[in-house]
């Protein structure tokens, strides 16, 4: 295994304007070369494409690949920039987030264990304006570790996660899943080992119009979802060399 490990940023846009040039801005100086940045703008919305365009016009040094996403909404965007990552490691990106310094760090040298699969870090629960309103998602959410405990509620929230190409490679296509941040966080379980880093590296901006939501959902939902997750794990199976026993 390479000792500099090269990653895939993939980052799925959609009505992103308010929010996208804050987030590139603290992507940019994080990159080093031979990684790469995947923008999916979802729907081919105008602005979000020219904001993306700007970026790379005035980042030439940096690798970036604009998409057009499917228009299906938040979780077959992902899955289509998932689709087009080429790097060893794949670190998921909202738009609307900031990033503090030392992020990509974290997971370079977290993943120079082979068997580590994915890996998280804490965030600062914040407003649409980044004032912070709960300095820990650890602490806010009751987050656990544990295949199971994700499973029944999950912590793994895919602004906070970086998986191995390989976890990726075993679940593509999804199929009918509630959200792929836990569903690669389970499939990583599967596969390996998943690290929780108490280290916070992210301002996670929640400003009423998110993809995902911080609140409960109705128990039918609940209960709904987590078939779905069970029956799209039953469909992907791992590869033998890198499955192990919880």
């Amino acid at each position: 295994m390479s000792s500099r490990l090269s990653i895939s940023v993939v980052l799925a846009t959609y009505k992103g304007a308010p929010w996208l040039n804050a987030q590139l801005d603290s992507i940019a100086d994080q990159l080093w070369v031979g990684d790469e940045l995947i923008i999916s703008c979802d729907g081919g919305l105008s602005e979000d494409l020219e904001i993306a365009e700007r970026f790379a016009k005035a980042h030439p040094d940096l690798r970036i690949r604009i998409l057009s996403g499917p228009g299906l909404g938040v979780v077959r965007n992902f899955e289509f920039a998932l689709s087009q990552a080429r790097r060893e490691i794949i670190v998921f990106c909202d738009q609307d987030d900031v990033w503090k310094p030392g992020k990509l760090d974290l997971y370079r040298h977290g993943f120079r264990e082979e068997n580590v699969m994915a890996m998280l870090h804490d965030a600062s629960i914040c407003d649409a304006d980044l004032h912070v309103i709960e300095p820990s998602f650890y602490q806010s959410h009751g987050s656990k570790e544990g295949f199971w405990n994700n499973l029944l509620r999950n912590s793994m929230i895919g602004c906070c996660m970086a998986v191995r190409k390989e976890v990726v490679d075993a679940s593509l296509p999804f199929g009918k899943i509630p959200m792929h941040d836990q569903f690669l966080g389970l499939q990583a379980y599967r596969m390996g080992k998943v690290v929780f880093s108490p280290k916070n590296c992210l301002d996670y901006r929640r400003h009423g119009n998110n993809a995902s939501s911080l609140k409960s959902s109705s128990l039918q939902n609940q209960i709904q979802w987590r078939l779905q997750l069970i029956g799209a794990l039953l469909r992907h199976s791992v590869p033998k060399q890198k499955a192990k026993s919880r």
